[in-house]
């Protein structure tokens, strides 16, 4: 009998210390307000409310969902119809993450994904903090190999491993993984691009770039996910974000 209740009160002590345990892990602070498993939708097709413009309390006209993609018009169309141009950003700001998203792009348009962009009083660009993971027709730029121009290129930076895009008109799939100052670009299945933000490499590879001369560029390891708006037309869907 005494062997029995022994056993019992072990199991109860137990199942106490489970219970407790479990407790601690949901009551526990999440990065970026969400749990290490969890993908926050961004843009689901519908909804922009995960959005608005660089330096606005808005999503700027030039702006629209259609088809449930994320476009942006073209610049002859804006300025026909008098559309306010601007950047989009995400209104939450991100650190330790993985972002995933599609995009396409029409003949000779060209665009980007910025990340760590912060609202600073000296910026006027989201490139001006943010890096680039660049978006274009790569005929553009087809003579130009040298400068890091190509879509997938951390821009003006670091050039892709392979050339992984697909034909002007298809959907591609990004994967951004930022771990601190340690970034990972995937574009179609394949890392194109690997760094780390605080390395001396980097600050060198800066020094000798256009970015020189914006000394808050690649300042900072948390900020908004930007999307370009550029001349041409680009269109964006499945964008998803989670913490690391």
């Amino acid at each position: 009998m005494k062997n029995q209740f022994s056993i019992l009160l072990l199991a109860v002590i137990f199942l106490v210390a489970c219970s407790n345990e479990k407790k601690a892990e949901e009551t526990e602070e999440p990065v970026n307000g969400n749990s290490s498993n969890e993908w926050i939708t961004l843009f689901d097709g519908n909804s922009l409310d995960a959005w608005r413009g660089f330096k606005m309390d808005h999503v700027p006209s030039g702006w629209r969902i259609a088809n449930g993609e994320l476009t942006s018009y073209g610049e002859s169309i804006r300025d026909s119809l008098n559309l306010e141009h601007g950047d989009v950003i995400t209104r939450e700001q991100y650190e330790n993450f993985e972002l995933e998203l599609e995009w396409k792009i029409s003949k000779g348009s060209n665009s980007g994904i910025m990340y760590f962009v912060q609202e600073t009083d000296s910026s006027k660009h989201t490139y001006d903090t943010g890096p680039e993971m660049q978006i274009v027709d790569n005929d553009i730029y087809a003579e130009d190999l040298k400068n890091h121009y190509l879509a997938g290129d951390l821009y003006d930076l670091i050039g892709c491993s392979e050339i992984a895009v697909k034909a002007v008109g298809e959907w591609n799939v990004v994967k951004i993984v930022a771990n601190g100052s340690h970034v990972q670009q995937w574009l179609n299945g394949v890392m194109v691009v690997e760094y780390d933000l605080n390395s001396d490499k980097m600050k060198n590879l800066i020094e000798e770039s256009k970015w020189k001369g914006y000394p808050e560029f690649g300042m900072f390891t948390k900020g908004h996910i930007a999307l370009q708006e550029h001349p041409g037309e680009v269109f964006y869907r499945n964008i998803r974000i989670r913490s690391l």
